[in-house]
C-alpha cells in the first residue's frame, strides 16, 4: 500500500523465476487477488531493480479490518521481527487487536 511518508518497512529477498511462478504467485493469489509490478527500492545509498511487489486488487481492498489465521499471525510476526524497534511494537499491537476479533 502506498505510504504517504515514502517510507515502508520490510525485508528484500532474491528469488529465482520458479520461485515466483511457481510458489510467491500462488500465495499472493496472483493474479485474482494481487496483481504484480516491478519497482525500484532504495535501501540507504543502494538501489534494487525489479523488485517485484505483489499490489491488491482493487475489489478486494476493504476498509474492513479482518482477523487472520493462527498460522498468518505467527507469520507476521515471524516477519516482523527485523523491523526497527517503534515501528515493531506499532506493528505487533496492531497484530494484536486483530487476534482479539478472530471467531473462535
Amino acid at each position: 500500500m502506498p505510504d504517504p511518508s515514502n517510507q515502508v518497512y520490510g525485508v528484500l529477498y532474491k528469488i529465482s523465476d520458479t520461485i515466483e511462478n511457481i510458489y510467491l504467485d500462488k500465495r499472493e493469489g496472483y493474479p485474482n487477488h494481487y496483481s504484480k509490478i516491478h519497482v525500484t527500492v532504495s535501501v540507504g545509498n543502494r538501489q534494487y531493480h525489479n523488485v517485484i511487489t505483489y499490489i491488491a486488487n482493487p475489489k478486494y481492498i476493504t476498509e474492513k479490518k479482518l482477523p487472520v489465521s493462527f498460522d498468518y499471525e505467527a507469520e507476521l510476526k515471524r516477519g516482523g521481527a527485523d523491523l526497527p524497534e517503534p515501528y515493531k511494537l506499532k506493528f505487533l499491537a496492531e497484530i494484536e487487536r486483530h487476534a482479539s476479533h478472530r471467531s473462535k
